[in-house]
């Protein structure tokens, strides 16, 4: 234990050599602890307590606990103690701080400032402390054991595991294990294996076959209970047999073998012969059925001397080209032909009939100028204005057809246009005039035609109105004029 304080005075000693500055914004008195650094490089003591509101500086960044340190508060700094020399001061000791640890060896330290001067001696003092001898150990489970054996083997039983608080044991005050040391867990879930039961016999059945000797049978089967979740299968056989009798069965008939061909039919080319059969091998009985199939085969025959064989007409060729010269507007011929080939005439047989030559009338036009020619005229369209005189027009197109491979276009206008009629006159406006009877005025009623006034019609009698109806037509044209 000695030899334990030693290193651990080692290592106080090796703290206190390195020296620095760290100031706080918070302090704790009753426990010397300080939290909330101020994170800035400071020179000494007294530039951390009088600036950045700090309350207390440490020297050696000692933590007691998360983001919590040993401090001295900065006013002990500046407590006034005087040195026996009046060169220096010293200002007070702080109280001893808390306990570095909790538990086992640790340090506990004091502080003084140095009010004047440059003062001799250390600025620091640290102790060693021990709270308490042993830190206290909390308690750790080990791994769990195996499960044990189920408590029943079908319809769900039950399995436990155990642990112990051993991983390590609680010591020295620590706490124990939280959480239980028994595992509990459901197990073998599937239902009981039921073996099968037969049920009763039942009755025998009809006979396999309508008629002779066959076989019925009677049945039980294996669901009194049936087996289930792999219980066994019933033992014994699910049927019994016995042979039955009804009645005779019914005799089919059966064919005979068929008798010899008969002679050809005809005395040249293809003919037909025959040959017959007969239902009795055996005859149908107790109800048995006919035969099936024929009583009586044909086949074709051929006579050594073949038959005249008349001539067909082949399928008519494709027509020659038009003899016509093109776009000559004179109409020429093309022919197809046929051949008396399908079949020829063999035999003394009869030649086709017909010619053999089929010709027609045809024109050389593919291709030639088509002249282009005008479509009907559409509907007037609507009138440009709604008073005095305005103008419609309709329009047609050159489709009717269009000009192809060179032709010329269509003569004549595609547009039309004429006066609208039938529109009222449009509102009167009064302009500038003379008044007196200025000569000009004179002039103009004297029928000259043509005023001595400005010209530009704006100097009219007072008595006078203009019509804009007059002027709605610049061009002066009367309705029903058209243009090109």
């Amino acid at each position: 234990m000695y030899q334990m304080l030693g290193v651990w005075l080692v290592l106080l000693l090796a703290l206190v050599a390195v020296q620095g500055e760290y100031c706080f914004r918070k302090y704790k008195g009753r426990h010397g602890v300080c939290k909330g650094q101020i994170r800035k490089n400071f020179r000494n003591k007294e530039a951390c307590c009088k600036q950045h509101n700090a309350v207390a500086f440490n020297e050696i960044k000692v933590k007691k606990g998360r983001n919590a340190y040993v401090c001295t508060p900065c006013k002990k700094l500046f407590e006034v103690h005087t040195s026996v020399n009046s060169k220096w001061k010293w200002g007070p000791w702080s109280d001893w701080g808390a306990c570095s640890v909790s538990c086992q060896a640790g340090y506990k330290k004091r502080t003084r400032p140095c009010l004047k001067g440059k003062c001799k001696g250390t600025p620091e003092q640290m102790h060693p402390c021990m709270d308490k001898q042993w830190c206290p150990v909390d308690g750790s489970w080990g791994p769990w054991f195996p499960w044990q054996g189920c408590s029943a083997s079908c319809k769900g039983g039950r399995q436990n595991r155990y642990r112990y608080c051993n991983n390590p044991r609680p010591e020295n005050g620590g706490l124990y294990c939280h959480g239980t040391n028994t595992d509990i867990r459901g197990c073998n879930a599937k239902p009981c294996a039921v073996n099968g039961g037969w049920s009763e016999w039942s009755g025998f059945s009809v006979c396999s076959q309508t008629c002779g000797w066959s076989i019925q049978t009677r049945q039980r089967t294996c669901n009194n209970p049936p087996p289930e979740h792999g219980g066994h299968w019933c033992k014994g056989k699910d049927m019994i047999k016995r042979r039955c009798f009804e009645r005779k069965c019914p005799v089919h008939g059966g064919w005979s073998l068929w008798s010899d061909w008969t002679k050809c039919s005809v005395s040249c080319g293809m003919g037909k012969v025959k040959r017959s059969r007969d239902c009795n091998s055996p005859y149908p009985k107790y109800g048995g059925q006919d035969c099936h199939g024929k009583t009586i085969e044909v086949k074709g025959c051929q006579h050594t001397r073949p038959c005249p064989i008349d001539g067909r007409w082949s399928d008519w060729s494709d027509f020659s080209k038009c003899s016509a010269v093109p776009c000559s507007g004179v109409n020429g011929e093309k022919k197809r032909s046929r051949s008396c080939t399908n079949p020829r005439p063999k035999y003394n047989g009869r030649y086709c009939t017909g010619s053999s030559v089929d010709r027609e009338k045809c024109a050389n036009d593919v291709g030639c100028p088509v002249n282009g020619s005008w479509c009907e005229w559409k509907d007037w369209g609507a009138c440009g204005q709604t008073c005095g005189n305005a103008i419609q027009l309709h329009r047609r197109h050159c489709k009717c057809p269009a000009p192809l491979n060179g032709g010329k276009p269509c003569e004549g206008p595609e547009v039309e246009s004429r006066i609208c009629t039938a529109l009222p006159k449009c509102p009167t406006v009064s302009r500038g005039c003379r008044r007196g009877g200025s000569e000009s005025g004179s002039a103009m009623k004297s029928g000259s035609g043509v005023g001595s006034g400005s010209g530009d019609g704006s100097d009219v009698d007072c008595d006078q109105e203009t019509d804009d109806s007059d002027t709605a037509n610049p061009s002066g044209s009367g309705s029903g004029s058209k243009r090109g």
